[in-house]
């Protein structure tokens, strides 16, 4: 889930806007922290390909 930064409501992770109160999502606005907790999984970085 995402919370919205701008009213707080929890979103489905992918979401672009915010079904609360329509402030665009961004990828930033997503925990990581908050993910490896719930989940106990680490994102894994993306590679440039060469």
């Amino acid at each position: 889930m995402i919370n919205c930064p701008n009213c707080q409501t929890e979103n489905r992770m992918g979401s672009l806007f915010c079904r609360g109160c329509g402030t665009k999502l961004a990828l930033e606005d997503v925990n990581v922290h908050n993910f490896e907790e719930k989940t106990g999984i680490v994102p894994k970085s993306k590679k440039k390909a060469r």
